[in-house]
């Protein structure tokens, strides 16, 4: 929920609230470059960072030079969820 994206050059900060009933420890991060399409993911959660991803929920990458479109999954017992609000972003920022 309220994926949101701040960019500063070609760096972009991502950040989202869980979902309601928050269990979820594991997020999935897609990137595309149109709207729905995932060129790039990244699981977050054990084995990233300490584990459950903690509140506040974020993500930082170095993107290339480009119009990029991102969400991410929450993950609760191994079944992923729908995707949160897709955010567009510009990089150089």
């Amino acid at each position: 929920r309220n994926m949101a994206a701040s960019v500063s050059g070609n760096r972009v900060e991502f950040t989202w609230d869980a979902p309601i009933g928050d269990g979820a420890a594991l997020y999935y991060f897609e990137a595309g470059v149109s709207p729905g399409n995932t060129i790039f993911t990244a699981r977050l959660g054990p084995g990233f960072a300490t584990g459950i991803v903690p509140p506040p929920r974020t993500f930082t990458v170095d993107a290339p030079n480009g119009t990029f479109y991102a969400r991410v999954r929450a993950s609760v017992l191994g079944v992923v969820g729908a995707p949160s609000n897709e955010v567009a972003f510009r990089t150089p920022g």
